[in-house]
């Protein structure tokens, strides 16, 4: 699967999976999803995450990696760590590089448990998908984690399932399988809007499904119109589904059309990619000015201690350590020998 610079998938694998979190555990951890209380919010661990690989940000790679810490059944913790592995080309480093975020894991949590599993959604996995080994002669490092291989998938499997997940592997298996075909894309697009309308999802996993799909499944402007208005005959006026059920969805459905029939794909992605970028932007320049300001308050500490002022003294109108005037105050003297 391609990527561009507006069709952010790696982007949005993270925010179906955050926003059903539970329903991911569900469909690609089962064994794990007993073991849970869900009653219990998972704990998002994205910025620590980012701190322990952060030299791998500097090298220019995207950081396609979630870290999540769930609550156990038996009261104990556990770190779920999720990377979606977006690139159709092979990466023979790939296997070294989950074993070196668990170790960077491991680490700083050694006494908690560490579930991983790499999701490969595009034509590509590696050999040995599933492990990282360094060893010789049978001994060395054998480190083995949870894989799935959208490629793999059966179809008629997914179609089966009622785990909302199984229609986002599907979205990303069409993905691979009409790039630049928007008729047969199309045709798939409609398919799973028909699968949605057979499911009593909740609303959030409707949203956040009907998201996906959207922006995953990108179709030229005369396709997606048709498509359009597909969702709105099927989805909106669907047939044999609960009376209830249908009135809940039609109020809820008010949303969903706006976002659907409201701004195009195209404008709707360049605004999520801006505000990204806005983000990072501002993150940058905060950063910026808390070392510009650092820098002045040190170099305001040297000048006072420069002076005569003492350090107990400069520490308190300065709000800073006294152990760090003191630091400045050795390195002054030690100029002056």
């Amino acid at each position: 699967m391609n990527k561009s610079k507006t069709h952010n998938f790696d982007a949005h694998w993270k925010i179906i999976i955050t926003e059903l979190f539970e329903d991911f555990v569900q469909f690609y951890l089962p064994e794990l999803y007993p073991e849970i209380d869900f009653s219990v919010s998972p704990e998002s661990l994205q910025q620590e995450l980012e701190q322990m690989i952060k030299d791998e940000e500097m090298k220019g790679k995207i950081i396609n990696d979630k870290l999540i810490k769930v609550k156990l059944k038996n009261g104990k913790e556990q770190y779920i760590l999720i990377h979606i592995e977006i690139q159709s080309y092979k990466d023979e480093t790939f296997q070294q590089r989950m074993f070196r975020y668990f170790s960077r894991i491991y680490d700083a949590h050694p006494n908690k448990d560490i579930t991983a599993i790499a999701i490969y959604t595009g034509k590509w996995r590696p050999e040995n998908h599933d492990r990282f080994v360094k060893a010789k002669n049978g001994k060395g490092v054998y480190y083995i984690y949870h894989s799935y291989w959208v490629e793999e998938a059966d179809i008629n499997t997914l179609k089966a399932s009622e785990n909302p997940f199984a229609l986002a592997v599907l979205a990303a298996k069409q993905v691979n399988a009409t790039y630049k075909k928007p008729v047969k894309r199309l045709k798939y697009k409609k398919e799973l809007i028909n699968l949605m309308n057979e499911r009593q999802y909740s609303d959030k996993q409707i949203w956040s499904v009907l998201t996906f799909i959207k922006f995953m499944m990108i179709l030229p402007k005369e396709q997606e119109l048709e498509f359009r208005q597909h969702f709105n005959e099927i989805f909106m006026k669907g047939e044999n589904i609960d009376p209830e059920y249908a009135k809940q969805r039609h109020e809820f459905g008010m949303d969903i059309v706006k976002m659907l029939l409201g701004k195009s794909v195209e404008e709707q992605i360049e605004e999520q990619v801006e505000e990204q970028l806005k983000k990072q932007v501002e993150q940058q320049l905060k950063k910026q000015v808390e070392q510009q300001l650092e820098e002045k308050v040190l170099a305001t500490s040297y000048n006072l201690l420069k002076a005569g002022v003492s350090a107990k003294i400069v520490a308190l109108s300065l709000n800073l350590p006294i152990e760090k005037i003191v630091e400045i105050q050795a390195q002054l003297n030690m100029g002056k020998a």
